[in-house]
């Protein structure tokens, strides 16, 4: 089975407790996603102001940018200060959006991940941005098909992950000779709150095998 470099977690709301994130952190190699929106009001979006707090623990964390933040890093091509403590930064948008010089300026200022909806093909991206396919958007669409051949950088998938399917969904994969990670939202949620403990099962059945 293949196995990833990282499991992010996307969506840190207010009621994650920092400590359960870091006692997981110690035993598996995890990423701590944070979502941003100028708009959006769900509790995944409401635990932003805590990225800084996760930073300075030395927990790994990326920071989504979604809405009219993700546009406007496209259109500036630079990154607003909310971006400043995440270790990676995801900029999600339509792929008619992305532009191939904003994105490589975006990629030397810090490390950068394009999302990608369509999982039939990988996008064209420069080599230090990374490609996400994400079939799902958050929504719990789990992903049904992907590219046999992965292009020439660390590369990552999302889609309907959830404790029970993610390991069938690993031992299908090709080759990653420069090495992927996957990324879950909902899946990882409980009555619309992050679950650390569904984040554990995840990390149990891809890890400890």
């Amino acid at each position: 089975m293949m196995k990833p470099e990282i499991i992010t977690f996307t969506g840190v709301d207010t009621r994650t407790d920092i400590n359960a994130c870091i006692e997981l952190a110690d035993t598996y190699p995890v990423e701590f996603g944070f979502l941003y929106s100028e708009t959006r009001q769900e509790h995944r979006y409401s635990g932003c102001h805590m990225l800084s707090d996760f930073a300075a623990k030395g927990l790994r964390t990326a920071l989504h940018l979604c809405g009219t933040a993700a546009r406007d890093t496209m259109k500036t091509q630079s990154y607003p200060p909310v971006c400043k403590d995440a270790g990676r930064v995801q900029v999600n948008l339509k792929t008619a959006e992305y532009r191939w010089g904003a994105l490589h300026t975006l990629g030397a200022l810090k490390p950068t991940i394009q999302q990608s909806r369509d999982t039939q093909d990988w996008p064209l991206t420069p080599l230090d941005v990374a490609p996400l396919l994400d079939c799902s958007g958050g929504r719990g669409t789990k992903i049904q098909s992907y590219p046999a051949n992965a292009p020439m950088q660390l590369v990552g998938y999302a889609g309907g992950f959830r404790p029970g399917n993610v390991r069938p969904f690993l031992e299908s994969l090709h080759a990653h000779p420069h090495g992927f990670w996957i990324d879950m939202e909902t899946g990882v949620r409980t009555d619309e709150w992050f679950d650390i403990t569904k984040c554990r099962a995840v990390c149990e059945e891809v890890f400890d095998v």
